[in-house]
């Protein structure tokens, strides 16, 4: 029991006897007690009601069920709570819970300023805010608070006062029947989904006990189905009767009673006819509740199966085709266990085993397969019952159900379902005669193979024993015969074996007599036109007595014959002897033979061929070697005529000579041997093998080279001497063993002398050392040529030896001129200078002055020519420098007042070009150097040389300027020259008209411009600059 002192109402009543065991309820809900008040004294008034107020504030806060915070209303922060939140809260004391901001500590998710906002204005304008909050334990754990806030002050300090009560178990609540109803709706929602999309119905009806039929539920499949709403068959029923068809109402209505009665089930399989008129298949299936009133509830399903009575109907009508497909088939049809028990045959065989279907059923598939053959088409069942194999495919042999022969099966075994069980379905069919013509096939393959490669090796060899040999033999292992021959016909057409292949020696033919008396002409004409032998029996009684003695004589039972032909003539005859047994020869091996036999032909035409072909190759090989040394010789004769007009050297001529004619004919000796009148002959020239004498630079004297043989060679005529020893005519016997010769070939070298008498220079020879040669025609003719190119370069090195020695006497002939010219042009330039001392006129003495530089331009020329060794050309950068040096040192007033610079391309030029450029450049320096620099002035003069090539169609044509001086005549040159004398002294004067000149020197350089066929130009930029463009002239004949 708790005492509170409150003031109520008047402020001098307090309430003083609390009594909380007899509560009130006020008007806002909240607890409230029941109490005595009465008027006490202000001051014991006043602490009455305080000691009764923290009474009861005590007793309310500390016993509440709920947890109360007490918040300072300015800081947000907790001042107090009551032992309820330590627990609600899970905290270890109250320094867990004082002094923290509650809703950003003990939210779960801390409020947003939005819902902080929201706070603050409903305490500041209500005083009061509610709501649930998910609090976060300080443990960790949550739970759901239902919270109650309101402003109060405490000693005039607003304060909130915070109650939590725990609602986590209503939350939970709520929670579970959410999630209750929303599992619910979901699977209300797929019932419905699947209602809508299942092929079919579901629905309720209801037979009431009064007999009326009634549809509580039909699903929205119906209208897809029906072509109804369902709507309209839950309000009439009997709709359900119009569409059901009517072949189907009785049997339906049988039904629904039959299982009314029975209480069993409903299920039934009917059509019906909805508005479109399309007839529909429908499976109906319904289970019924019984009720106590009578009523029955069916709870069906309708499912559309049209599609499914379509696929039977149309799998039953190829059940019936595949059965008679089956039954039509070439193969046997057998379906079997693994036992071998037989489930089902076709038509095949029962035809195949004279059986009724019946009779065969009751047989097993082991019964009409051997004992010794069981296991291992047992072991093909068990492979193909097992599945691992798409199909199980083999061949066997059995004996015919009659036992008459063996035929050859081909087997697929492939794994069916059987009423519900693995069994095999068979095929089986009967491959003999595919076997057979696989057989011949392949035999015809192989034959044709032979054949190839027989052809093959005729065609690639031309020894034809050895091919008939390997041909026989490989025709009668693929033939499998005991003998093959090729025989050939003698004048009286008896037979003679040329070539056979045997099994065993005994069967051998070859060199025995093969005296047919039956066959003569007229078979040989057969055999030509085409007729082949195919006998299987020699002793089947259809041959003539004498032909059938002959056969049995070598052992013959079977034979085939075909003839050979060469160019459309009987050769001879290819046959195979069987000699054991009679032999069915087959169609492909009787075509062997025949192709063969053409390739035996053709073989033998080709040996023939072959034989004539290398008799016309052999002549055909020595003409052609007869042409590659007429080409050789050819070769030689063009190789010294060209050295002798591009050489001038005897000495490699005459050596080269020597060299080519031995290689070329194969001689062991080739000599040049000069005739020196009347004292012995010298061999200058010699090649030889390395085993003979060595007879170059030898004198040799010939006491046998008489004036009949001169005269013979005189004639150009060549000597051959097949015979050393038989022929003592050109030279004795001991001169010829003694440098080991046997035979010869000598050809004369003549020269013709200068009166145009003809001589015998020499001998060209060629000499066979190791034996006796016939010399051919053609090597005469050869050697002949050759003396005849030598004679031609002997004469011609004779001839450059006269030219030479004629140019070295002109040569010091044109010196000495030059050089009395020199002195000449030297004595007058004396005389000159003598002239110039004794004249007292400046002018006179300046004009003589002058005069003697150009005769000393004119002599330098000539004393640079005799000095050189080209007498024709000058080189002239040389001479301008030369000539420039020896001015500058003439007029130069001081050593250093005038620099030459030089800039020059190696030319030369002949006298014709040299002269007048040379005085030009005398009297252009000259100038320069007196006229240009006045007063001692400093400075210098620039040459400069340069050759310059044009094209072909660019013509210089002669300037108009006044300033320059050039030829009339039109330069066609296609290069020129530019000699360029450039000074930086005080320059022309600007008035000067070089066509109307004054200046002697000037003028001397206008003629000798014109001379040169050139131009010559002036320019006054920066001192004075003379260019001169011309042309080298055309030599001029001296002499």
């Amino acid at each position: 029991m708790m005492t509170l002192l409150r003031r109520i109402q008047q402020p001098n009543v307090w309430l003083n006897a609390l009594h909380p065991e007899a509560p009130l309820q006020a008007a806002e809900q909240n607890p409230a007690v029941l109490g005595t008040g009465q008027t006490i004294p202000n001051s014991k008034q006043a602490a009455v009601e305080l000691r009764r107020s923290k009474d009861l504030f005590e007793a309310i806060f500390e016993e509440s069920a709920d947890a109360i915070f007490l918040v300072d209303a300015t800081a947000h922060l907790t001042l107090t709570c009551n032992h309820r939140t330590l627990e609600l809260f899970e905290a270890d004391g109250l320094k867990e819970l004082i002094g923290i901001r509650g809703s950003a500590v003990l939210h779960k998710h801390p409020f947003t300023p939005a819902e902080s906002a929201a706070v603050k204005t409903a305490l500041e304008h209500q005083g009061t805010w509610q709501g649930e909050v998910e609090y976060l334990t300080r443990q960790g754990n949550t739970f759901w608070g239902n919270v109650a806030c309101k402003r109060i002050e405490v000693a005039d300090k607003p304060m909130v006062l915070v109650r939590i009560t725990d609602i986590s178990d209503r939350k939970r609540t709520e929670a579970e029947h959410q999630q209750a109803v929303a599992a619910l709706r979901q699977s209300e929602a797929r019932f419905q989904h699947l209602v809508a999309n299942i092929p079919g119905i579901f629905y309720q009806s209801l037979i009431r006990a009064d007999g009326l039929r009634q549809f509580n539920y039909v699903s929205s499949g119906f209208q897809r189905l029906f072509e109804l709403e369902p709507a309209q068959l839950m309000e009439d029923a009997m709709l359900f009767w119009t569409m059901v068809h009517p072949e189907d109402v009785e049997p339906l209505r049988a039904e629904m009673t039959r299982t009314l009665v029975t209480q069993e089930p409903f299920q039934l399989e009917y059509r019906i006819i909805p508005a479109s008129g399309r007839i529909k298949w429908i499976h109906n299936v319904a289970s019924r509740q019984y009720l106590a009133n009578g009523d029955i509830v069916s709870d069906g399903v309708v499912l559309d199966i049209t599609d499914r009575k379509v696929a039977e109907a149309a799998l039953q009508i190829s059940e019936q085709n595949l059965r008679t497909i089956i039954n039509n088939v070439n193969s046997q049809i057998w379906v079997h266990d693994a036992d071998g028990t037989i489930l089902d045959v076709n038509d095949r065989v029962l035809e195949h085993f004279a059986l009724e279907r019946e009779q065969m059923l009751e047989r097993s598939l082991l019964d009409v397969i051997p004992p010794e053959a069981h296991a291992f088409h047992q072991s093909h069942w068990q492979r193909a019952i097992a599945g691992e194999e798409k199909e199980v495919r083999f061949e066997c042999q059995i004996p015919n159900y009659d036992g008459s022969n063996f035929i050859d099966l081909d087997i697929i075994l492939n794994r069916i379902i059987w009423g519900g069980k693995a069994v095999i379905l068979g095929s089986v069919q009967d491959v003999s005669d595919r076997k057979q013509a696989e057989l011949r096939l392949k035999r015809q393959a192989e034959a044709d193979q032979l054949l190839a490669a027989i052809a093959q090796t005729i065609s690639q060899s031309i020894q034809l024993d050895e091919v008939l040999e390997t041909c026989l033999e490989q025709i009668r292992q693929f033939l499998q015969c005991d003998r093959i021959v090729i025989c050939r016909f003698d004048s009286d057409y008896n037979i003679v074996i040329e070539r056979e292949a045997v099994s065993q020696p005994e069967f051998s033919l070859l060199g025995r007599a093969m005296e047919d008396s039956c066959f003569g002409q007229a078979w040989a004409e057969r055999y030509q036109q085409g007729y082949t032998t195919v006998r299987s029996d020699t002793q089947a009684g259809d041959l003539v007595a004498c032909h059938a003695e002959f056969l049995d004589r070598i052992q013959v039972r079977a034979n085939l014959v075909v003839g050979i032909l060469q160019a459309h003539q009987i050769w001879g005859l290819l046959i195979a002897h069987h000699c054991r047994e009679p032999r069915q020869w087959q169609p492909f091996e009787v075509d062997l033979l025949k192709q063969l036999a053409l390739q035996v032909g053709i073989a033998g035409q080709k040996s023939d061929l072959y034989t004539q072909l290398e008799a016309e190759l052999t002549t055909r090989r020595q003409t052609e070697q007869a042409l590659a040394q007429q080409v050789q010789r050819e070769r030689v004769l063009r190789t010294l005529s060209q050295q002798i007009r591009q050489s001038l050297r005897l000495d490699e001529i005459l050596a080269t000579t020597v060299t080519e004619v031995r290689q070329l004919l194969e001689a062991d000796r080739a000599v040049i041997f000069q005739l020196n009148g009347d004292r012995p002959g010298t061999v200058i020239q010699e090649s030889w093998l390395d085993n003979l004498p060595v007879t170059a630079k030898m004198h040799l004297a010939d006491p046998h080279l008489s004036q009949e043989f001169y005269d013979f060679y005189l004639q150009g005529r060549s000597f051959t001497v097949n015979g050393v020893e038989k022929t003592h005519a050109s030279c004795p016997a001991t001169l010829e063993e003694q440098i080991g010769v046997k035979s010869k070939i000598v050809a004369p070298i003549l020269q013709t002398l200068e009166d145009n008498t003809p001589t015998v220079w020499g001998l060209l020879i060629v000499q066979a050392c190791a034996d006796d040669r016939q010399w051919q025609p053609a090597e005469v003719d050869l050697l002949q040529q050759l003396a005849t190119q030598v004679g031609i370069a002997i004469q011609q090195a004779a001839l450059y030896s006269r030219i030479e020695n004629q140019l070295a006497q002109k040569e010091v002939l044109f010196k000495e001129v030059h050089h009395r010219v020199k002195n000449n042009l030297q004595v007058i330039s004396s005389m000159l200078w003598l002239q110039t001392e004794a004249a007292n006129h400046p002018a006179v003495s300046r004009a003589l002055a002058d005069t003697r530089n150009r005769l000393h331009t004119m002599s330098l020329i000539h004393e640079t020519l005799y000095q050189q060794g080209d007498l024709g050309q000058i080189n002239f950068h040389d001479y301008i420098r030369r000539l420039t040096n020896s001015i500058l040192a003439v007029y130069a007033t001081r050593p250093d007042q005038i620099a030459l610079r030089f800039h020059l391309q190696p030319v030369t030029f002949n006298l014709e070009t040299a002269i007048p450029c040379g005085l030009l450049l005398n009297e252009l320096v000259t100038n320069a150097i007196k006229h240009g620099f006045p007063n001692g002035q400093h400075g210098e003069v620039c040459i400069t040389l340069e050759h310059v090539a044009y094209p072909e169609h660019i013509a210089a044509t002669p300037s108009t300027s006044p300033n320059s001086l050039s030829s009339p005549k039109v330069l066609q040159a296609s290069s020129q020259y530019i000699l360029t004398i450039q000074d930086n002294g005080i320059g022309i004067p600007a008035t000067l008209n070089l066509n109307r000149l004054q200046s002697l020197g000037l003028k001397i350089a206008y003629d000798l411009a014109l001379q040169l066929e050139g131009s010559l130009e002036l320019e006054r930029t920066h001192g004075t600059r003379f260019c001169l463009t011309f042309s080298a002239l055309a030599y001029g004949k001296r002499l």
